[in-house]
């Protein structure tokens, strides 16, 4: 079994913070190459600028990103469960910065396929945002959740009690 980021339909997801070594190539083509990012060019630069420059980071088994610059963040990756093997679908490299605010630095998400793009496709980045409201939502003096290459701020209710 090869790794992937092909899309698929509605199937079960689930999170991790690393990666094993053969989603290498995987985490290149969707972090990397992604043809989804044209579109927001202008704003990941300021936001390399502002934060550093995305790296895959190798640590023992297992995969990560890190920013060369200063900034310290954590990952998310969301892979899919099907009958063939997990299939890399999305990740997310945030950070406390402000210290209310789980910024959202950079996302990445796997397109969705013209054949499945219909109102039950799969939004595998909105996957992604939900998940960091749900973690913004559990820890203490988060109250907003930054959109990446937007300069949006999405306001938690109830959060980090």
């Amino acid at each position: 079994m090869t790794p992937t980021t092909a899309v698929a339909s509605d199937s079960d997801t689930h999170f991790r913070g690393t990666l094993p070594l053969a989603y290498r190539e995987p985490l290149e083509h969707l972090f990397f190459f992604n043809p989804g990012q044209l579109q927001y060019q202008s704003a990941i630069r300021r936001t390399v600028e502002t934060y550093g420059m995305p790296v895959i980071y190798e640590s023992g088994d297992h995969l990560t990103l890190r920013l060369n610059g200063s900034t310290a963040t954590e990952t998310l990756f969301m892979l899919e469960s099907r009958p063939t093997g997990e299939l890399l679908r999305g990740a997310m490299m945030f950070s406390r910065v402000p210290m209310d605010t789980l910024m959202i630095l950079h996302l990445a998400a796997a397109p969705i396929e013209s054949s499945l793009a219909s109102a039950s496709a799969t939004n595998w980045a909105g996957r992604l945002v939900q998940k960091a409201l749900e973690i913004a939502h559990q820890v203490r003096g988060i109250s907003f959740v930054g959109l990446p290459y937007s300069g949006n701020r999405l306001r938690i209710e109830g959060a980090g009690r």
